[in-house]
């Protein structure tokens, strides 16, 4: 496809795809070897000011951040400062855990996410620290943890390892982490309004968080807060755009190399993306490296990474061989962004693309809230008698999560309708019946939670989740007699 055949497609997808879905903003680039092949922003930056997102237009990128993380680490193993196999209590003497075993974790074990140390759930966004010693403080405060498993034994996903990470730049570097990082690769790549620091960012150019609402309409609404806490800048913090973004991107498509300025050799580059661990987290992500995780797509070497924090979600996907890359940025936590971007990469590869398929979870969930159960089992009729899979995303997961929602926004009878759709498109789903169960258990409703579990159980006999509900709600009847 030519550039302008290009453009008018994919503006033609997603111009659609924003009416058809509940997505306050959406930005989208592609980047083919050094060419910005496109950039275009849709929807508002804040649903209650109204004003459009741009190519200029600030997002918080959450968990991309890591790659910028794993860039600065091989920058300083590369100039001689820092060693990846190497315990990091070498660099960190005060990093402790309970648990005599963290003295053998190293730096290539906290970039490969093999670690051991787990996962943070608690990112305190509602009361943020802003001070340098933040990350310093929060390395201190894991010292009553213990390790999951031993140091390089397997993947399991940790956002503490990356800012332990961070910690390790500020001390061996002798800089603030976000000063390290600005100076060693937002300002080489010409990213000048981006940063890990919130303060450093042109306030009116940032896109508002937004969550999901589920009262009246199902939809959009503004955040209360803003997910930034200097403690998580390693993990989580970064802010750009895609005018800045794409020139990342160029750079990971040349090595290392920026408008012939090199922020490291090719050399050290490429040992990003040598496999580490089998992270099994599908085909496009089968394998993870130094951050980044390695799979296929359609037969196609695949780098990438995404991520979700409150109120945005992004992915950079890059293939290597084709240098060709995707970025995407969302003001909103909810809203599935694999389907999109997949599109728009089967776009530019050449691919007959005629919609971003609409979520069907997320359609009839919209439903529910908005125009009730009645109404939404006769649309889900119709629909299921057509050609379903030619317009809608119908995937079982999906379905599952999204009556979740509904579920724990109180919402029980909302929750149940949709899995009883869903059951009928998945009918040896297992998963779904032992949700079913579940809710109707918490309904107060014995009899059917009852026959769900059993049906779940009939599915699957291995089903050790469904076997201990229905074993629970056995013994709650015999207790009351």
């Amino acid at each position: 496809m030519f550039i302008k055949q290009i453009t008018n497609k994919l503006d033609e997808i997603l111009t659609e795809l924003m009416t058809n879905e509940p997505i306050p903003g959406l930005a989208i680039a592609v980047v083919q070897g050094n060419q910005k092949t496109y950039m275009n922003g849709f929807g508002v930056m804040n649903m209650e000011m109204n004003e459009a997102v741009t190519k200029d237009t600030l997002f918080h990128t959450a968990s991309i951040s890591k790659t910028f993380v794993a860039l600065a680490i091989m920058q300083l193993v590369e100039k001689g400062d820092l060693n990846l196999h190497e315990p990091i209590i070498s660099y960190l003497p005060y990093f402790c855990l309970a648990d005599k075993r963290y003295r053998f974790i190293t730096t290539r074990d906290l970039l490969s996410h093999s670690s051991g140390i787990p996962n943070e759930y608690e990112f305190n966004w509602e009361n943020p620290e802003y001070d340098e010693l933040a990350i310093e403080r929060y390395v201190k405060s894991k010292k009553n943890e213990k390790l999951n498993f031993t140091p390089s034994e397997k993947f399991e996903y940790s956002n503490t390892a990356f800012e332990i990470l961070g910690d390790i730049i500020q001390k061996v570097s002798g800089q603030p982490f976000e000063k390290y990082v600005e100076e060693r690769i937002l300002k080489p790549l010409r990213m000048n309004e981006s940063s890990f620091l919130k303060a450093a960012l042109n306030s009116s150019k940032i896109a508002t968080p937004h969550i999901l609402s589920m009262d009246s309409t199902y939809g959009p609404k503004v955040s209360s807060v803003f997910p930034y806490n200097r403690r998580h800048a390693a993990s989580s913090t970064l802010c750009t755009s895609l005018v800045e973004m794409t020139n990342y991107a160029i750079m990971l498509h040349n090595n290392g190399l920026f408008q012939k300025q090199s922020l490291i050799s090719g050399d050290y580059f490429v040992k990003m993306f040598d496999p580490i661990q089998k992270a099994s987290w599908g085909e496009e992500m089968d394998e993870v490296g130094l951050a980044w995780f390695m799979g296929k797509y359609k037969g196609r070497k695949m780098y990438s990474h995404s991520g979700l924090d409150t109120g945005f979600r992004s992915n950079l996907i890059v293939l290597p061989k084709e240098k060709i890359s995707i970025i995407l940025f969302t003001n909103n936590d909810y809203s599935g962004t694999a389907i999109i971007w997949k599109a728009v990469l089967d776009v530019i590869l050449g691919e007959k693309v005629e919609r971003v398929k609409r979520s069907l979870a997320r359609f009839l969930a919209k439903s529910l809230i908005e125009s009730g159960e009645n109404l939404t089992f006769e649309k889900f009729e119709q629909i299921k008698g057509g050609e379903i899979e030619a317009s809608f995303n119908v995937l079982e997961a999906e379905l599952n999560y999204v009556a979740y929602e509904l579920f724990e926004d109180k919402k029980i009878d909302e929750g149940i309708a949709l899995l009883k759709m869903a059951v009928e498109l998945f009918l040896e789903s297992t998963n779904l019946h032992d949700s079913l169960g579940e809710m109707y258990q918490a309904k107060g409703d014995r009899v059917e939670a009852t026959r769900y579990f059993k049906k779940a159980i009939e599915l699957d006999p291995t089903n050790d989740e469904a076997i201990e509900h229905l074993r629970a709600l056995v013994e709650e009847e015999l207790r009351e007699g």
